[in-house]
Parts: C-alpha cells; structure tokens; sequence
C-alpha cells in the first residue's frame, strides 16, 4: 500500500510538473506576444507620425505654392490695371483732343458760311 502510495504521489507531482512547465510555456508564450505586440504598435506609432510629418510638410508646401500664385495673380491684376490707366490716360487726351478739332472745324464752317452769305450779298 505503501508502495501504490509512493506511486501515486510520483504520478500527481509528474502531473504537476507537467501541467507547471505547461503553464510556464504557455506564459512565455503570452509575453512573447506581448513584447511583439508592443514592437508591432510603437512600429505603427512610429509610421503614423511619419506619415503626419509627411503630410504637414506636403500641406505646407501646397500653401506656399498657393500663396506664390496670388502673389503672381495680384502682381498681374496691379500690372493689368496700371495698364488700363495708361489706356484710359490716352484715350482722355485722345477725346480732347477731337474735341478741340471739331470745335475748331465748326468754327472754320461758321466762318466761311458767314463769310460766304457776307460776299453773295454784294
């Protein structure tokens, strides 16, 4: 009895070893998971805020790009307009130009006709 005893302790504590040492492979395992887990996620961390760098400095670029165009569009509009000034300016002394020539050609028809009717009365 003893003996059966002895036998049955040696096969409970190889039971326990077995289900121990299972146990510790098993939460080897678990902690391996984990330390690969935090790499995966300071990895996809690490990406994420590269991606957001990468896209600040895209956006960035784009603004300057869009604040160089204005510029240039508002360079053209002043260009444009100091232009159609110029235009405006000549086409002022142009009217008065004709106007002054006009005034003068009636004048000259007025006293011609008048110098006219004066001769055909004598």
């Amino acid at each position: 009895m003893l003996e059966e005893r002895v036998n049955l302790t040696s096969i409970i504590r190889r039971e326990f070893a077995s289900q121990i040492e299972k146990l510790e492979e098993d939460c080897r395992g678990v902690k391996s998971a984990v330390i690969e887990l935090k790499t995966k996620h300071k990895l996809d961390l690490e990406n994420h805020q590269l991606e957001l760098e990468k896209l600040q400095t895209e956006k960035d670029i784009e603004i300057e790009k869009i604040g160089y165009r204005v510029k240039q569009t508002l360079g053209r509009k002043e260009e444009t307009l100091i232009e159609l000034q110029k235009q405006l300016e000549k086409n002022h002394i142009r009217i008065n130009h004709l106007e002054a020539l006009l005034e003068q050609q009636r004048k000259d028809f007025v006293q011609s006709m008048t110098s006219s009717t004066t001769t055909k009365k004598k």
